[in-house]
Order: C-alpha cells, then structure tokens, then sequence
C-alpha cells in the first residue's frame, strides 16, 4: 500500500513565475498541475482538510480512513511529506498532508 506522493500519483508540469508588475510584489513560482488519474483516498483517521498548505491554515473538516478523493495536484513540489490540493466528492476544495494521501482503499498506520 503506497503513500501517494508526486511520483506514486501524478506528473507536475514544470511551474511557471509571474512577473512582479502581475501580481505586485516579486516573483511568485506556480506550480502547474497535470491531470492524475485513478481514486485516492485519506489514509488516516480524523485529518484535517485546511484552507491552505500548512498547518497554519483553516480547517475545512476532517475525515477518515477510506473517505474518497479527486487529486487535483501536488501543491509543495520539492518538499515531504508535502500537500496535496484536492477536492472532497460533494465537498470542499482544500489541502491535505501527502502522507495521509493513499492510492489504495485502506491507508497505513492508524487505518
């Protein structure tokens, strides 16, 4: 049972940089996601959906082991565990820990 992470689940397009006129401040590096195909699904209990990737950011909800997912792309290229931006069937739009990430119906550790 692999852990997603950018290699198990998906491909990341090379990320683009917007120039500093666009956005008002200096440049900003996008990541530019590729589709993934195939279900993933959260690998532990109570994880928490936030608004943003990091801890910092608002939680969303929190779900359990099995609960479905639609990937949308890998948001923290370069770091680990990473965040995955991902969208909760019926739900909200958010980010999630890689690690709590799978490709299989039942995640490790606390599943």
């Amino acid at each position: 049972m692999a852990v997603a992470d950018a290699t198990t689940i998906g491909t990341m397009a090379p990320a683009t940089e917007m120039s500093s006129a666009a956005i008002g401040a200096g440049p900003v590096r996008l990541a530019v996601c590729a589709p993934r195909p195939g279900p993933a699904y959260v690998a532990g209990d109570r994880v928490n959906l936030r608004s943003g990737p990091g801890t910092g950011y608002r939680i969303l909800g929190t779900y359990n082991c099995g609960q479905p997912v639609s990937l949308r792309c890998f948001a923290t290229p370069g770091q680990f565990p990473g965040w995955w931006s991902l969208q909760i069937p019926g739900g909200p739009t958010g980010y999630m820990r890689a690690d709590y990430v799978a490709n299989t119906g039942r995640g490790p550790g606390v599943c």
